[in-house]
């Protein structure tokens, strides 16, 4: 009587099916965790960095922690791809085969990592494996009473080796899909246009240790031309502090605990344990738990109203835009009779300046409030720009929008570097509000 493959043995993951993943990969498995030396992992960290072991829901992942007080602006990961896939290219099989040509100690430092759900590009990948797991347990299940038959054993001794492959191969996308980066800052909706043979995603095993946090202290960002991925400090960090970076992107300074929860779960099946998303009351004494709750519900209602600023700010600028551009009105459904544009044209640019100095004081309340739930990374940055190149180049207040645009790239070379793409762009607006500044003033003094 035939029976299952050794090699197919009960899993502790539940990334499939746990009572059919193997447990090891066809190379030598590596060593415990107590027996592994550091020396020799693959993952390299900065002087200031460095990796240990924590206990995280139950179970033991690495992580980084700073090993010294580090300074905002400090680059603390510089680090190039050991997987890199194109965007045909994050297929179970293309991923797994070039996991097979890591070193040993750069596949070890893979399997560490944590295993993620699967992506909606796997979805139907997943449906076949687990559609040959349900054969394979049935003819398991029969050959336990019964013989097979030839046909049925032939299909038995060939599914063993191929669930087997394909399992194995899940695992490791299920790895690389959770904590890859993207290596094109391209937006979604243009990512069409980008060749076949161009990368679009990679791994990288430092930044990949990164812990998520809905109050990071650190922002990762890739640098396309050096084909790197970097990591700098965006605020102060004390030594022995965990470094924490955002996996949900923008969305951490604008959703509710709750729906932060359900984007982690749905993402990376983790929980959040950061101050904004909740305490729990075991933890702390009277004094320390009253605090706890006045933070979380601080962070709670700082982000309610930040939601409603960014609907109020896109709704207002998208009618600015439209009121600027009568074609865009018509595409938006403003039917303007010719002989009346005149008349509209000066009722909508009267409207137009209040919209703007109203929408310029929603705005200045929005980054308050970033400020005080910490934010400090590009996401400042981004209304930093809607400020000083849209709303008070408008109202041609210059001397405000120089001051924004200052601020706008001293954040972001704080949070990419000076080497950093956008970083250019910046300095060239900076530039360009400074020449309209002095055109001002030329203007004044020749009345």
């Amino acid at each position: 009587m035939a029976g299952p493959s050794k090699s197919l043995k009960p899993g502790k993951e539940n990334s499939l099916k746990p009572s059919v993943l193997p447990e090891a990969p066809p190379y030598e498995h590596p060593p415990p965790y107590s027996a592994r030396d550091p020396r020799k992992m693959a993952v390299r960290v900065q002087p200031t960095l460095e990796l240990r072991w924590r206990m995280r829901d139950g179970s033991k992942e690495e992580a980084l922690f700073a090993t010294a007080d580090i300074e905002p602006g400090t680059r603390l990961i510089c680090e190039t791809p050991v997987v890199a896939v194109t965007q045909t290219g994050e297929t179970l099989g293309n991923v797994y085969s070039s996991f097979l040509t890591l070193s040993p100690s750069e596949q070890a430092s893979i399997w560490d990592l944590k295993a993620g759900p699967a992506p909606p590009h796997l979805h139907a990948e997943a449906a076949f494996i687990d559609s040959l797991i349900r054969v394979y347990l049935d003819l398991y299940t029969k050959s336990q009473s019964q013989d097979l038959t030839p046909r049925e054993q032939s299909v038995f001794d060939r599914l063993g080796p191929q669930l087997q492959h394909l399992c194995l191969a899940w695992r490791i996308a299920a790895r690389f899909h959770l904590h890859r980066q993207c290596l094109l800052n391209i937006p979604l909706n243009q990512r069409y246009k980008i060749p076949p043979h161009v990368p679009l995603s990679g791994l990288f095993l430092t930044a990949a240790r990164l812990t998520h946090s809905c109050m990071p202290n650190c922002f990762v960002a890739y640098n396309t031309q050096q084909n790197h991925v970097t990591v700098h400090a965006t605020k102060a960090i004390k030594k022995g502090t965990l470094l924490t970076a955002s996996i949900i992107g923008e969305r951490i300074w604008y959703e509710t605990a709750a729906a932060r929860a359900s984007l982690l779960r749905n993402a990376a099946n983790i929980i959040c344990l950061c101050e904004a998303c909740g305490y729990d009351e075991k933890q702390f004494d009277a004094d320390k738990r009253a605090a706890a709750k006045a933070t979380f519900t601080m962070h709670e209602q700082q982000r309610r109203k930040l939601y409603l600023n960014i609907v109020y700010l896109s709704s207002t600028l998208t009618q600015m835009l439209c009121a600027a551009n009568p074609f865009l009105m018509t595409c938006a459904g403003f039917m303007v009779h010719p002989d009346a544009y005149e008349a509209v044209e000066q009722k909508m640019a009267e409207d137009a300046q209040n919209d703007m100095e109203d929408a310029n004081k929603k705005l200045i309340h929005t980054l308050q409030m970033l400020g005080m739930i910490g934010c400090a990374d590009l996401e400042v940055v981004r209304w930093r720009n809607v400020q000083a190149a849209v709303l008070l180049d408008k109202l041609k207040k210059w001397n405000s929008a120089e001051e924004s645009a200052m601020l706008a790239l001293q954040i972001t070379e704080r949070c990419v570097g000076a080497d950093g793409e956008e970083v250019a762009g910046l300095r060239g607006a900076v530039r360009s509000i400074d020449q309209k500044r002095r055109n001002q003033l030329m203007g004044l003094g020749q009345l």
